[in-house]
């Protein structure tokens, strides 16, 4: 039995004001409130009562108070999405936010001129109404540009090299870039490839770079089923029938070819019956949706002359095709856009070095060639005063003598505190004075035996480092050298140097010091060019995740109010429902227990690309042309999951929710208008539609009374808490302390 409950939370800590209390946190000065906090929570509460086995971080004795601590790390986490997209200029631009605006209301009769999309009034509502379509594109930035921060950082560090460039291809091709190139910040491997460096390795290297022959192709689909007679649809399941229909067929193409070839006018009703599906440009490798024999017809339409029909139908399992071809591209040279991605994929394996190189050269033209330099050669020891192990116990004694010596301390208006109830405050200021005096008396005796050139010393955490040489201006990045950069190069020979942040001290000694000669400089060229490479891929490497752990304390105190709740369980199990009564709400309500219509489709899928529109405005020329949808479908046939269950029952459970409330409204037969989803469009035809009315009283008997019971169980559980929330408010202690639990 499914079991809810009612959540009070009461605020216990000094309340100044109702806004101010209302607030809990603030990321980058951004406000969190009680109310987002509490909203999120009760939804993980939710989702944990459904499946607790999702929850493996959940203590059973502290389930609420690590369910808040998912629910604040959510949040926080998506608001350093958003720091991290605004620092890193991550946003939809107007194109974008026009392009799905187009999507969302492509079936609107608002926009539509013959059941297509029309620009003109389009642009003529942007005109009339600014306002109304700010508030329409507002409300779309809002829902998506959250997902998309969120999907480039993933993609940013999880996806391989083909899955990234389909992403972003996919992403950016409503926005027509001209270099479908990825940009810095979703580069898969540890260096940039921003156009400027791809665009250079593709002029070294374009006559690598060929582009293949291409072909344009008209094709008209000559059926069997065409020759069968009308009166005798039975013919079709007779072996001899079928085949004297796939020799007509044959005839009737090859004769149709001919007077196309012959100068026929083509505005001739006979040509009119046939519809002519136009393809994009295409190679000797591709396919023709699911026609057989594709490499051949392409073969074939490269060596036809333009608007020429190929001369022999080309067989099919339910007929024949004839083509002609409509447009041609020359081999050659290929174009920077044409081929941008294997000139991407090859710039990833070899374009490391030019990227590098020129870094290098730029760093050493401006930090190393003209300046003068000095070697340091120093010897030191790092360690954090945290890690150092001192002894905390306090006697009584000295307790209560540092009680006697601050009594003053502890006297308030009223009266003196005594000593049990500052002793815990007194040994956390005793401890926190231990430290200070333990490390102030540990960095001087380090410092000693540094000036002694004794460095045989053992601290627990930390790092000791003889003989290390550093020249100036050199790209160095590993810890310590950040931190004693300013300090090395002005400290004299066999001098102490010391640099300090936070907990973490530096100390140590020069031990010589030498000018680097200027033909000595050039072999610094590969010592210049590692530590780039180095930085580059630790930077890379730690990506988002540093940005997280660096800045999530920075951004968030999750410490600042603590919560007491008292659970009032909706509890059913007290509530009494006449079988009759639940019967006759299970008459009332019937669908709502029924198993949801399963369904027969046949599909067409085309998935998001540069020619998606294009593709969708075809085949919706076909369908309207009175084509049969297996034909279409055979032509622009993509793989997908749904076409591969086609002529098969699907339960609606199975469906997405947006395709499943398009189909259900066809009837048999019928076909649906563009469907677009995030995978891409489709289009569906119904074949047959089915309930499936298994679902007996008995059956459902427990969620019957369930739902019965839940509104009265409901309203006793809030009657209690509203007893309890009158008590709490009165500011009788004592009845909340008899009902916590």
């Amino acid at each position: 039995m499914k079991k809810y409950c009612i959540l009070f939370l009461l605020l216990l800590i000094p309340i100044s004001g109702f806004a101010q209390s209302n607030i809990v946190a603030e990321v980058a000065g951004e406000p969190l409130t009680w109310l987002e906090l509490q909203d999120r929570y009760e939804t993980i509460w939710r989702e944990y009562l459904h499946d607790p086995s999702s929850f493996a971080e959940v203590s059973q004795k502290s389930i609420h108070e690590d369910l808040r601590k998912i629910a604040l790390d959510q949040i926080i986490t998506e608001r350093l999405f958003e720091i991290y997209a605004d620092e890193n200029n991550i946003f939809i631009n107007d194109e974008e936010l026009e392009t799905i605006f187009t999507q969302i209301y492509s079936d609107n009769e608002l926009f539509l001129t013959d059941g297509y999309f029309d620009d003109t009034k389009f642009q003529r509502f942007k005109l009339q109404y600014p306002k109304r379509y700010s508030e329409i594109i507002d409300r779309i930035r809002d829902d998506v540009l959250d997902e998309k921060i969120k999907e480039i950082i993933k993609e940013q560090f999880y996806l391989n090299d083909w899955e990234l460039y389909d992403a972003y291809v996919r992403d950016n091709s409503r926005i027509q870039l001209k270099y479908l190139i990825v940009p810095d910040s979703l580069m898969p491997t540890n260096f940039p490839s921003s156009p400027a460096y791809v665009k250079e390795f593709h002029q070294a290297h374009k006559y690598s770079y060929q582009s293949p022959d291409m072909v344009r192709l008209g094709i008209i689909y000559i059926q069997d089923n065409d020759f069968y007679p009308s009166s005798k649809p039975y013919y079709k399941h007779v072996s001899a029938y079928r085949r004297d229909a796939h020799a007509q067929a044959r005839i009737y193409a090859e004769q149709l070819a001919d007077l196309l070839n012959s100068g026929y006018d083509e505005n001739s009703p006979i040509f009119q019956a046939h519809h002519v599906f136009e393809t994009g440009y295409l190679e000797k490798s591709d396919h023709i949706g699911k026609l057989e024999h594709s490499a051949e017809i392409i073969s074939k339409a490269l060596h036809l002359h333009l608007g020429r029909y190929y001369f022999s139908p080309i067989e099919q399992d339910d007929g024949w095709i004839i083509f002609k071809t409509i447009g041609k591209k020359g081999g050659g040279i290929a174009d920077f856009e044409d081929a941008a991605l294997p000139i991407w994929k090859d710039y990833i394996s070899v374009g490391r070095d030019y990227y590098f190189d020129s870094e290098t050269e730029n760093y050493f033209d401006n930090n190393i060639e003209h300046e003068l330099l000095f070697e340091i050669d120093v010897s030191y020891i790092s360690l954090d005063v945290e890690d150092l192990q001192i002894d905390m116990q306090f006697s009584e004694d000295s307790l209560w003598n540092y009680y006697e010596y601050n009594l003053e301390e502890f006297v308030t208006v009223r009266d003196t505190m005594s000593f049990e109830k500052v002793r815990e405050d007194i040994i956390e200021e005793l401890t926190k004075k231990a430290k200070r005096e333990q490390a102030d008396s540990t960095i001087t005796c380090i410092k000693q035996r540094v000036s002694e050139h004794d460095f045989l010393m053992n601290y627990p955490g930390a790092e000791i480092k003889l003989f290390q040489k550093y020249i100036e201006n050199m790209p160095y990045y590993k810890e310590p050298y950040p931190l004693i950069q300013d300090t090395i190069f002005k400290t004299p020979v066999d001098s102490i140097f010391f640099a300090k942040k936070g907990t973490r001290y530096v100390i140590g000694l020069v031990n010589d010091r030498r000018l680097v000669l200027s033909q000595e400089k050039k072999s610094l060229k590969d010592e210049v060019k590692n530590l780039l490479e180095n930085k580059w891929d630790t930077d890379w490497q730690n990506g988002f995740q540093e940005f997280y752990s660096q800045n999530k304390n920075a951004y968030f105190e999750p410490n600042l109010y603590r919560f007491s709740y008292i659970f009032i369980p909706i509890d059913t199990s007290q509530i009494i429902i006449d079988s009759s009564d639940a019967k006759a709400y299970f008459s009332e309500n019937r669908d709502k227990f029924l198993q949801s219509n399963r369904v027969k489709l046949q599909t067409i899928f085309i998935p998001e690309n540069p020619l998606m529109y294009q593709k969708i405005q075809d085949i919706s020329g076909a369908i309207h042309a009175g084509v049969e949808f297996k034909i279409v479908a055979d032509m622009y046939y993509q793989p997908h999951p749904l076409i591969e269950k086609d002529n098969t029952f699907i339960s609606a459970n199975n469906l997405n929710e947006l395709v499943y409330s398009c189909v259900d409204t066809l009837g048999l037969n019928e076909i649906s208008s563009p469907i677009y989803t995030e995978e891409g469009c489709f289009f569906f035809k119904l074949i047959d539609k089915e309930i499936n009315d298994e679902n007996i009283f008995e059956l459902n008997k427990s969620q019957v009374y369930y739902e019965m019971k839940l509104p009265f169980a409901d309203s006793t559980a809030y009657r209690n808490a509203k007893i309890i929330y009158d008590n709490i408010s009165s500011n009788r202690d004592m009845l909340f302390n008899t009902h916590h639990e």
